[in-house]
């Protein structure tokens, strides 16, 4: 009954949004920085913003995310006491489905739970220390998700340092884990998709309108001696002129050979180097990536001769490189009295120059909210394709607040096609969400 878990729950979504808080800005003084407002309850807004979960305007390419504090208690002694900000995240769905698949029908059913518990305390105006411990269904083990600082040095460097999930990068729909979690190429527009699985080093240098970026992160025991090529480096530089941004960023994954690949605690890749840019006209925000995996150090050299004497290029000049992946997308909101509508469209070319491949794909998101008499219904569709194969998944869906306190009652469809089904999968839930910030 279990076994179709995931799917149930994964169908729309991208219809809530889990109001965890604000971008860190360490006091609003980071450049070019955009930010959110936490608020207190869910919104009939929320069942909209949340199609665009990851889609705030970052003109920085690090987003660093902070949870919401709520409550504070003071601790320490007579001579040195510091508050400690604690708030938290519930998030309990159960629901059915029924599922046909080449003309055989099933019914199954389950359940999901997740709580955070998010911890924040300030030292001083320089140092502040945050923490998320997170429990969820399957495993019931209560761990700790995040642990980290944040440090400013002379009002100019800012150090993060710990267990942290980072993000760089602007393209919204192509990183998900959970949508796309079996697909690598997608992710990989997340340049630290892996951060949180070892312990990072982030610092920071904003500079006028440009802004230095330095990342480590290493994947073994706090007891083993950290060798050089043992570590995963990155950097990234931003510059905002006028109202454009340009990020030119990349990274190097440890050796294959170094100790801590052979004892798969990390993997080796191809380093990595990219750029992106992204403008917002007449309300559209229009943002590229170009990713280029650095293969046959040969064959690059002998690219790079024949771009400086400006030689015609040709598809075997790019067998240098192990693989090249372009992704691109618009986003837009219309905020009216009325309803709000808005859409995120992506696409997404990975070319292989070895193989002379090109693998392609797009993802869209659309949704329409504050519907109805209480303005409390929101109806919305995700689409993924490939064009390997054909195939692909659209999931239409439809959001009720404010029937069960504290709840959403969420009903829909999945639709699979392509190679692997003679016949479309279409699979019909309806699950009740409960999410409360407390």
């Amino acid at each position: 009954m279990l076994k179709n878990l995931k799917t149930i729950f994964s169908l729309y979504s991208f219809l809530v949004f889990f109001i965890s808080g604000v971008l860190s800005a360490q006091d609003g003084n980071s450049v070019s920085s955009a930010q959110l407002s936490s608020v207190d309850e869910i919104s009939l807004d929320d069942e909209f913003d949340s199609l665009f979960e990851d889609s705030v305007d970052v003109e920085e390419p690090v987003q660093s995310e902070e949870k919401k504090e709520k409550h504070t208690i003071t601790i320490g002694t007579d001579n040195f006491k510091i508050p400690l900000r604690f708030s938290g995240h519930l998030e309990a769905e159960c629901g059915l489905g029924y599922v046909n698949e080449d003309g055989s029908s099933s019914a199954t059913g389950g359940l999901k739970f997740k709580n955070d518990l998010n911890f924040n305390t300030r030292i001083d105006k320089t140092l502040a220390i945050k923490a998320t411990m997170r429990t969820e269904s399957g495993s019931w083990q209560f761990s700790v998700y995040e642990m980290y600082f944040d440090y400013v040095l002379l009002s100019h460097l800012y150090i993060t340092a710990g267990k942290k999930n980072t993000s760089w990068g602007n393209i919204r729909i192509l990183n998900d884990t959970d949508e796309f979690e079996n697909d690598p190429d997608a992710l990989s527009t997340n340049l630290l998709y892996d951060s949180r699985d070892g312990t990072s080093m982030q610092l920071r240098l904003p500079l006028g309108n440009f802004c230095f970026t330095a990342f480590l992160l290493y994947k073994g025991e706090n007891d083993d001696k950290v060798e050089q090529d043992e570590m995963s480096v990155a950097g990234s530089i931003e510059v905002v002129i006028g109202k454009t941004s340009f990020n030119f960023f990349g990274r190097k994954f440890p050796s294959a050979d170094s100790e801590i690949v052979l004892k798969k605690k990390d993997n080796h890749i191809d380093p990595v180097v990219g750029a992106e840019v992204k403008r917002t006209i007449l309300g559209f925000d229009l943002y590229a990536q170009q990713l280029a995996y650095l293969g046959n150090k040969a064959k690059l050299k002998e690219f790079g001769k024949a771009v400086i004497k400006n030689e015609q290029l040709h598809n075997t000049d790019l067998e240098g490189f192990s693989k090249l992946i372009f992704s691109g997308g618009v986003y837009r909101i219309w905020e009216t009295s009325g309803p709000d509508i808005g859409f995120n469209f992506e696409f997404q070319d990975v070319y292989t120059p070895a193989e002379k491949d090109h693998s392609k794909k797009v993802a869209f998101q659309g949704a329409v909210s504050k519907l109805g008499k209480g303005k409390n219904i929101a109806i919305g569709t995700t689409w993924k394709h490939y064009t390997n194969g054909n195939s692909g998944e659209i999931e239409p869906g439809i959001v009720l607040s404010g029937i069960f306190p504290n709840a959403k009652w969420k009903n829909g469809a999945e639709i699979k096609y392509g190679e692997n089904y003679d016949r479309a999968k279409i699979t019909v839930a309806t699950t009740l969400l409960i999410n409360v910030d407390y």
